[in-house]
């Protein structure tokens, strides 16, 4: 499990986590696979994929749209990080923003960034994935959408952790698995989008069509 990275303290994220009850609909590509559904065992020998749970960060940081981009931005630069979920009042992921959205808007607009909110940089919708997902399942969502993070969240919608490329890479160093290496490789390669030596940006999956 990774900790101590990221976005993962509360105590100083732009705004502390909500609970709330009552059920949230399940978003992203994992809407009808079961939170804590079994591992599978890799083919080759190799042991078990993880679950999603047991490598995110948890505590994640993060911020509300009303939030300046100047106070995001120095989020990220205390917590070393590339990227903040966006959470409504009760605590459910409804967006995300990254350094490269705050770059963007920063350098295109006259505006300072402490007059700008994250509701004008981040990027609706977010795709979510849940604690008893297969490493390997969120590893393939990732390369198949061309993106390094993604909110975790629980049963009832809430922010539970955030898993990103890095925790899975480590994950893939850590526990010696063939095929999640070979899923980590191609991940990367697709994420990239290198051609031979020069990186082709194809596609910005935080630009809304």
């Amino acid at each position: 499990m990774t900790t101590g990275i990221s976005i993962n303290d509360p105590g100083r994220s732009l705004r502390g986590g909500r609970e709330a009850a009552g059920e949230w609909p399940r978003s992203g590509p994992f809407v009808e696979r079961e939170a804590n559904k079994r591992r599978e065992p890799l083919p080759g020998g190799d042991p078990p994929a993880r679950n999603v749970g047991e490598v995110m960060t948890r505590n994640a940081r993060s911020c509300r749209p009303e939030d300046t981009l100047a106070a995001a931005a120095v989020a990220m630069c205390e917590a070393d990080c590339r990227f903040l979920p966006v959470l409504d009042e009760a605590g459910h992921p409804i967006g995300v923003v990254t350094d490269g959205d705050i770059c963007l808007l920063g350098s295109t607009s006259h505006r300072r960034l402490r007059e700008m909110s994250v509701r004008e940089a981040m990027s609706g919708s977010p795709v979510t994935c849940r604690p008893g997902e297969s490493v390997l399942d969120a590893l393939r969502v990732m390369r198949e959408r061309r993106i390094r993070h993604m909110p975790v969240v629980g049963a009832q919608g809430l922010l539970e952790g955030v898993v990103s490329l890095t925790d899975i890479v480590l994950e893939a160093t850590e526990e010696g698995s063939a095929v999640l290496r070979r899923e980590v490789s191609a991940a990367l390669r697709e994420i990239v989008q290198k051609q031979g030596c020069r990186r082709v940006i194809e596609h910005n999956p935080y630009v809304e069509d």
